[in-house]
């Protein structure tokens, strides 16, 4: 199955390469970028489409998922004139897929004109990991209980890949993975640390005391310094022990702390030591 997988991928990759995508291929977990969307908010006038969890009409499609392309989406970009995009459904979740090239190829000057990043998705990583535990994956990244709305199982042992991060609702690793048999894109939860994982930082274990995030959406950077890329999100009330504290480019300390597979710092403005 591994070499069967290898092939596909290695052929995607090249197909990926063909029409001007570089993905990362960075064995990094800090040069994983998140996700951006752009609201095309009267949508790209496609009509109803099939919706499937990779660019390929023979990846796994969770059930008949289709999306009526005459309302509201959000676009990510192409990837071999499949379009990866974000939206509603009707039990009020979210949904992120993949619509065919067929129901788009006319559509790109349109799409180009509501967003010029629409290459974002050739920023994707690709970074292999060896799943340590079974992992619920799934296409709606908006719920926390993945064991009500994952699509299925990454097997503890079996190989999946790092594609990107998403931190619109909580925090969640994009990978690519096989799936009952299938070809499949979808999302895990950072709480599944990847294995290798990041280097553990230099205080693995005698923390210095604990935080308190006082304001949601906060960012937790690689570096303390407010440009430095974004490796996490925090929400107001949760707890984290903090491994240092320094002053970066402003006049609040910065904490040292480990969130969801990742260390990184976080402004003494959007929390407070307990």
């Amino acid at each position: 199955m591994k070499k069967r997988m290898t092939a596909l991928l290695t052929i995607l990759m090249l197909l990926v390469a063909s029409t001007g995508y570089a993905y990362t291929n960075r064995n990094d977990i800090y040069s994983v970028v998140d996700f951006k969307f752009f609201q095309a908010p009267s949508g790209i006038g496609c009509g109803l489409c099939p919706v499937y969890t990779a660019p390929s009409k023979s990846a796994y499609r969770v059930g008949n998922a289709q999306c009526n392309t005459n309302y509201e989406l959000y676009l990510v970009g192409y990837e071999n004139g499949w379009l990866l995009v974000r939206y509603e459904t009707n039990n009020g979740g979210v949904r992120v897929g993949y619509i065919p090239l067929e129901y788009v190829s006319g559509v790109k000057s349109k799409v180009n004109s509501i967003n010029r990043g629409v290459d974002y998705i050739g920023q994707f990583s690709y970074i292999e990991r060896t799943a340590t535990e079974d992992m619920y994956i799934t296409d709606n990244p908006k719920t926390s209980n993945l064991a009500f709305s994952s699509f299925g199982t990454i097997r503890r042992g079996s190989t999946y890949w790092i594609l990107g991060k998403y931190t619109y609702y909580g925090n969640w690793w994009y990978v690519e993975a096989k799936v009952n048999g299938q070809y499949a894109r979808g999302f895990i939860s950072r709480d599944y640390s990847p294995n290798p994982g990041p280097n553990p930082g230099p205080y693995p274990s005698n923390s210095l005391g604990k935080i308190t995030v006082t304001a949601d959406a906060s960012i937790v950077r690689q570096n303390a310094d407010t440009n430095s890329v974004m490796v996490a999100r925090v929400n107001a009330y949760e707890e984290y022990p903090y491994y240092e504290v320094k002053y970066g480019n402003t006049a609040k300390p910065w904490y040292y702390i480990y969130v969801d597979g990742v260390w990184g710092w976080i402004s003494g403005g959007r929390c407070r030591v307990k």
